[in-house]
């Protein structure tokens, strides 16, 4: 078929093919006009990933930007969510959304539960391809209701957000705190071992008292060192004379000798011990000290996390926020009367030419040369005009 003929077809089918098209729109008009108007909301919220954490100074690697985004639109679209929805919206005793879940699900169950389902299927979550901001959508009957659910949607999506952070640096602050109970006690009881110690043993200041113990043991070593020269020098005295008066006093003198250096000796010794005795205690003090010490470092550390994680319980801050809150919209959604308008013109315009085209094809009549030619396959050697007809009869 060529370009004339299809024309030519269109021509003469012109008031069928108008017929259809005019019929095409004019139904989708009015259908159009008496679907239910819905009205779309929008809120924008903002998540600022680059901001360090007020406690820790922690900030998210830019690596890690596009899957933290898709979580962060996760938690949006989660049942948790929309359960708080439904909870500060008191959707549960709203006629209208009851009315909405009856002819949109079907069976039993918690009516929150159904409620929150609902919701998540209706909430149109938007991320940003280049920026960090997040766009939730929600579509009612109500222009009201739909820019209170979409704001609804935001608070309770931060409010997650916080919850989500919070509740781990919660329960770690609660087992921070028995730990540090039971450390302060470990330190209580080091610190006592290490003063029952040190009034059993009677020690202030064991370094002073080792050091007065050494510098009494050098003492009496040299005092020895002197008795046994003295003793020496008296045997070799001794040796030197054989009789007489003298002899007598040298032995006299020997004995002394011997006697102080004996004394010295067994001083000596005595004061070995002791010193032993000291520098065992003073280890043992070590350990006892090293004991509390390790205990009030351990606890310290414990008390630092127990603080830190305290603070991170207790924060009410998140990296999200609500850049535009939602308004409720002048204009309906839906039905978009132009866009509808637009495509029943094309399809109208497909129909009726589709319609045309048929009722030419099952009208066997004759009205063109080439309509011969093609239908008796036989060439069209001339044609006669006939006054007062035209070129299709």
């Amino acid at each position: 078929m060529t370009l004339h003929q299809f024309l030519t077809i269109l021509l003469a089918r012109r008031k069928i093919a108008l017929g259809v098209l005019a019929l095409t729109v004019l139904t989708t008009l009015l259908v159009s006009l008496y679907m239910p108007k819905t009205y779309k909301a929008t809120t924008t919220v903002v998540i600022d990933y680059k901001a360090a954490d007020p406690v820790n100074g922690m900030t998210l690697p830019a690596q890690l930007m596009p899957g933290y985004m898709a979580m962060q639109t996760d938690i949006i679209g989660s049942r948790n969510v929309a359960l708080r929805v439904v909870d500060e919206l008191d959707l549960a005793h709203d006629p209208s959304m009851l009315k909405d879940l009856k002819n949109d699900a079907a069976g039993g169950g918690d009516v929150r539960e159904r409620l929150a389902d609902m919701l998540s299927k209706k909430l149109d979550i938007k991320p940003s391809r280049e920026s960090s901001t997040i766009s939730l959508s929600c579509e009612n009957a109500d222009p009201r209701l739909a820019a209170a659910l979409a704001n609804a949607f935001a608070d309770a999506y931060i409010q997650t957000s916080l919850s989500l952070k919070t509740e781990p640096s919660r329960q770690a602050a609660a087992w921070f705190g028995g730990q540090v109970k039971d450390l302060r006690d470990s330190l209580v009881r080091a610190q006592q071992s290490l003063a029952d110690y040190q009034r059993d043993t009677g020690i202030v200041s064991l370094d002073e008292r080792l050091d007065v113990e050494n510098a009494r043991l050098t003492e009496l070593a040299n005092q020895l060192v002197l008795a046994q020269a003295q003793t020496y020098d008296t045997a070799s005295k001794q040796r030197q004379t054989y009789s007489g008066k003298r002899l007598d006093q040298l032995d006299a003198d020997l004995s002394g000798a011997r006697q102080r250096e004996a004394a010295v000796r067994a001083a000596l010794d005595r004061q070995k011990a002791l010193v032993l005795q000291i520098s065992q205690q003073r280890a043992k003090l070590a350990v006892l000290q090293g004991d509390v010490a390790n205990a009030q470092k351990v606890l310290d550390t414990a008390m630092q996390r127990f603080g830190q994680t305290r603070l991170e319980s207790q924060a009410n801050q998140t990296e999200v926020a609500v850049l535009d809150r939602a308004t409720p919209p002048p204009r309906p959604s839906k039905p978009r009367m132009l866009l509808n308008l637009a495509i029943s013109l094309f399809l109208g315009i497909m129909l009726a030419t589709g319609t045309a085209l048929l009722a030419e094809g099952r009208d066997r009549r004759i009205h063109e040369p080439d309509d011969l030619a093609i239908g008796l396959g036989l060439p069209v050697l001339g044609v006669i005009a006939v006054p007062g007809l035209g070129s299709r009869s």
